[in-house]
């Protein structure tokens, strides 16, 4: 959201005769921060995740930036993609262990339910 509106205000004072050079420079380093910011977070998820960051020697994944090597935009989609299916993963992961023990945990409370049943039939 908030890259969205940063890049909504460059848009709308790109070319205006207003726009001072040091207004254009603090902007495109802005910009900067924003993408080292997103880029230190996809990678903390990804490693959260124990996904593996793209080849930092791949020139479409990073570019140099002054703070150092940030995400390109499909670096930070290819890393978006790979967290989501490691996410998708995981859920499906939990959905089968719920799966497995639903009848299980039933079949236990039918067990308890028959033998308090024998219980009290067999005390009277």
């Amino acid at each position: 959201m908030r890259r969205r509106i940063f890049e909504s205000c460059m848009k709308d004072l790109s070319g205006k005769p207003g726009l001072t050079e040091e207004a254009s420079s603090r902007f495109t380093q802005m910009y900067a921060d924003l993408n080292a910011h997103d880029s230190f977070a996809l990678s903390w998820v990804a490693h959260n995740y124990d996904i593996e960051p793209p080849d930092e020697n791949d020139q479409t994944m990073w570019e140099q930036c002054t703070d150092g090597r940030v995400l390109t935009l499909k670096g930070r989609t290819c890393l978006r993609k790979l967290i989501d299916d490691e996410k998708t993963r995981r859920f499906e992961v939990r959905v089968r262990w719920l799966k497995l023990m639903a009848p299980i945990v039933t079949a236990l409370a039918a067990l308890a339910g028959a033998t308090t049943g024998l219980v009290l039939a067999l005390k009277k």
